[in-house]
């Protein structure tokens, strides 16, 4: 296997949450024909490497987010979503290998901690973003929060995380 470390990491542990081996997705990442989502799952993971969610890869929260879309443009930007507020990836990266549109989502879904609250920033999805960024969005607050569940020292990142499910409508409840 030619992975890097922190790659074959991430790797290891979306092969694990699917029972699959980690040769079975370096399979599928080198098809050029792979669909758009496994393009985006693949430039996820070599963006996050080494990016840890609480003590879990980062790759873990991308699939979590993922899961609850149905679509595969809805699971690509589940994926990539993160990529250029965590300065992993910038937004000419983003469009040249995924296009205009993913980029217009990725740059709703980036929150400018410098230039707006957190509150600004979900006012900012649901007043200016697509359907789409609105759609990842809400699965990423639901993925969050289901990761703060029994854990009290996060109760309030869970309120801050309701308050904005709020804002944004409770699609895919």
């Amino acid at each position: 296997m030619s992975c890097k470390p922190k790659r074959l990491q991430a790797l290891k542990a979306i092969a694990s949450m699917h029972g699959k081996e980690v040769g079975d997705l370096e399979k599928v990442f080198n098809d050029p024909a792979a669909k758009l989502e496994e393009r985006a799952r693949l430039f996820a993971i070599e963006r996050h490497a080494g990016q840890l969610y609480g003590n879990l890869p980062y790759a873990v929260h991308l699939e979590e987010v993922a899961q609850q879309l149905q679509s595969d443009s809805l699971r690509s930007l589940a994926w990539l979503h993160d990529v250029v507020e965590d300065d992993r990836a910038t937004l000419d990266e983003v469009r040249k290998e995924f296009g205009e549109e993913v980029a217009q989502d990725i740059e709703t879904l980036s929150h400018h901690k410098r230039q707006e609250s957190y509150t600004q920033y979900i006012e900012r999805i649901r007043d200016e973003g697509s359907p789409n960024a609105r759609a990842v969005k809400i699965a990423d607050l639901k993925a969050n929060i289901n990761r703060c569940a029994g854990d009290d020292t996060k109760n309030s990142l869970a309120i801050r995380y309701e308050k904005a499910l709020n804002v944004l409508g409770r699609e895919n409840d």
